[in-house]
């Protein structure tokens, strides 16, 4: 896809986790969202080696993400309240991520 057509998307999440979603985006389920990772946030050495590979920021907190990013987020960071309350107040997104071999039954 044109990079144009991809939502941006920010990963919170420790590194563990955020390799996840990265190979959850790079390999999206047909018909579902695509996204372009747009930053990281976390902090640590393997989320600033991961956030340099992907060549995006790697941000503290989401005060700096823009406005209707959609947001990734482990449920259980200690961010996650920090990102509900930035939802409302900012307008960001919650995406929602389903890896591409997941089996959805009836």
């Amino acid at each position: 896809l044109p990079m144009s057509d991809l939502v941006p998307l920010a990963i919170v999440s420790g590194s563990g986790a955020a390799s996840e979603y990265v190979g959850i985006v790079e390999n999206p389920r047909p018909g579902g969202t695509h996204y372009a990772i747009a930053a990281i946030v976390g902090s640590g050495d393997l989320l600033a080696d991961l956030a340099n590979r992907l060549g995006v920021p790697l941000h503290s907190g989401v005060s700096d993400l823009a406005e209707g990013t959609h947001v990734a987020v482990s449920g259980d960071h200690p961010l996650q309240r920090e990102v509900i309350a930035a939802m409302a107040e900012r307008s960001l997104v919650p995406a929602t991520l389903i890896h591409a071999d997941t089996t959805i039954g009836p």
